[in-house]
């Protein structure tokens, strides 16, 4: 990556690279290198290595902050046993969605499902997820996803879908049925 970037000091260009000896560390999936401005005639520059090493800590720093923190087993535990709790039945799946949500997937409608209804029985389950995260401010994104059965080998049919998303729920449905 040789003479990749340039950056403009005091009028005069100072090419920059990656040199074997630079800084490097890996954020989530980027790659972040201290690097050295190399002046060509020769000289030194502490302003143009100051500017570049406070470049790269920035942007260090912004990609470490932001999202949610990853979902580990013991919050999946937490809304299980919560779910458990309002004899409500465990879902398929609990994941982290890249969007920060926190989504809870029911492939095949269940006694209470069918007898209080789709969007009732998600705001339930919804409502009990959140509550049992309720310590954990960094969740505050949630999604209930109902499946019915399968129309054929590798289909989906989407039943509906309840989103929270810092205070509102919305609920969509498949536009089709």
């Amino acid at each position: 990556m040789q003479n990749a970037l340039n950056a403009e000091s005091s009028g005069a260009n100072y090419p920059l690279s990656v040199h074997p000896s630079a800084n490097c560390q890996r954020v989530g999936a980027m790659s972040v290198c201290l690097m050295q401005p190399q002046v060509e005639n020769g000289g030194g520059n502490g302003r143009a290595k100051l500017t570049c090493s406070i470049m790269a800590a920035l942007i260090l720093a912004c990609s470490a902050c932001g999202g949610p923190p990853p979902l580990t087993a013991v919050h999946r535990t937490a809304i299980v046993d919560a779910l458990k709790e309002k004899d409500l039945p465990a879902p398929q799946s609990i994941e982290m969605s890249d969007g920060g949500y926190v989504v809870l997937t029911y492939e095949q409608p269940t006694m209470i499902y069918v007898l209080v209804g789709p969007r009732e029985f998600a705001e339930t389950v919804l409502l009990t997820a959140r509550n049992a995260l309720a310590t954990q401010e960094a969740f505050n994104r949630y999604r209930v996803t109902l499946n019915g059965p399968s129309p054929g080998p590798g289909l989906i049919r989407r039943v509906g879908t309840l989103r929270w998303n810092s205070g509102s729920a919305t609920w969509e449905t498949d536009p089709r049925r």
